[in-house]
């Protein structure tokens, strides 16, 4: 034991001697990358967000609900944060998808928007009207996006150079918003009244006597597009009654109200008639009618007035109506 003992001591000395005399580590090699490198192109909507006490949770810039939104005719869609890293750990990226960790390229990093869990209102257009497009513009470059409207609570995820502008473009009837998505402010070609409404309390008409009595009710609004008309003209804003038409009975059926002849906005000493278009009356007491827009164009400004049925027949043999009615109005500030 004492031998194993005294040579144990006297051979570690010269081991330790022959290794260091003998290691030879050379050039030091390349880094492990920090996980798959992400395409320098990549940018899609995912399912998914960081974890709250992640990595990435502690680089996020919070947006100001207000401007971080977008509003169009068919969609809405806000963003509540942005976050910037050079990767993403293990469990950020498993909450994201991925199944393992990611990161960018030299010279890139990972941009991350938050789609908000509050989303804005929307005009509560049919749900097989044609829809808007979605574009990331990166530096100017557009890379297309799956939907202008994602779900609440998913994530965008790109690749980016290193503080490139970044911006959601989206096009819808023909129009694009902008959405800068370095500072959560819109851009000059946003619509204005679509983040700025006006909505009015509900308006009631009954046009009764000469026999056959017609009703009337429903909000009035001012908005820049409907399906039927289209954008507003340059300088002007749809108000739009959205009511039901319903009739007593002592009509027949199909019968049709011409809107333009019948209908009439007054404000600021200005008669404004309805859009053009023939409006279906329903039985009293049926549930046909709801969804039935009754536009004028206005001036934006408009805030108080009175509107005005003189009722007239667009297809309605024999019809008889009564005398008219009218009802005044406020328009108020109301939130998207």
């Amino acid at each position: 034991m004492r031998r194993y003992a005294g040579l144990t001591a006297a051979g570690l000395t010269v081991l330790l001697l022959m290794a260091c005399g003998t290691q030879n580590p050379g050039p030091a090699g390349p880094p492990s990358p920090p996980g798959d490198l992400l395409d320098a192109a990549y940018a899609k909507v995912i399912g998914g967000e960081p974890a709250a006490d992640g990595p990435v949770a502690g680089v996020r810039r919070a947006f100001d609900p207000a401007q971080a939104l977008l509003i169009g005719p068919t969609y809405a869609t806000r963003y509540d944060w942005t976050a910037t890293t050079d990767r993403l750990t293990v469990d950020d990226a498993t909450r994201l998808g991925f199944p393992r960790p990611v990161a960018a390229p030299a010279g890139q990093e990972i941009f991350l928007a938050h789609v908000a869990e509050r989303q804005p209102g929307t005009l509560n257009i049919p749900a097989d009207f044609p829809g808007a497009t979605a574009n990331l513009l990166v530096d100017g470059h557009p890379r297309p996006l799956d939907g202008a409207a994602p779900d609440p609570e998913r994530t965008l995820v790109a690749v980016v150079p290193k503080g490139a502008p970044i911006a959601l473009a989206v096009t819808d009837q023909g129009r694009t918003q902008t959405l800068d998505l370095r500072t959560g402010q819109r851009a000059a070609d946003a619509v204005d009244l679509f983040y700025h409404p006006f909505a009015g309390d509900e308006i009631e008409l009954r046009s009764v006597g000469g026999g056959g009595n017609l009703v009337l009710h429903g909000p009035l609004r001012l908005v820049p597009w409907t399906p039927k008309d289209g954008w507003a003209p340059a300088g002007q804003a749809f108000a739009v009654l959205d009511t039901s038409l319903q009739r007593y009975s002592g009509h027949v059926t199909d019968s049709t109200l011409d809107a333009r002849r019948s209908f009439t906005l007054v404000a600021g000493g200005h008669a404004y008639p309805a859009q053009a278009r023939a409006l279906p009356l329903y039985e009293f007491g049926t549930t046909g009618g709801s969804g039935t827009l009754i536009a004028f164009a206005v001036p934006p400004t408009v805030r108080t007035g009175t509107i005005r049925l003189t009722p007239h027949a667009a297809s309605c043999a024999g019809c008889r109506f009564g005398p008219g009615a009218s009802a005044s109005f406020t328009l108020a500030a109301a939130t998207p």
